[in-house]
């Protein structure tokens, strides 16, 4: 995803042992907004990071 203010590619965070680990690397496809990243992912075009606020009513839905 981009930071719509700057354009810049938000890093992916992850917990990991020792520390927070930053993954930024080159994606297939880049969305502006959470919305789309969460229509991409739930049509299985790929992966996709968010937090568990903006994510969990899609969960317990079973995904739709």
């Amino acid at each position: 995803m981009r930071f719509p203010a700057t354009g810049r590619m938000m890093p992916w965070l992850f917990r990991a042992p020792g520390g927070t680990r930053r993954l930024q690397s080159d994606f297939a496809l880049i969305v502006d907004g959470l919305d789309a990243a969460r229509t991409a992912t739930t049509l299985g075009i790929g992966i996709g990071q968010a937090g568990q606020e903006g994510t969990a009513a899609l969960f317990a839905s079973g995904g739709s």
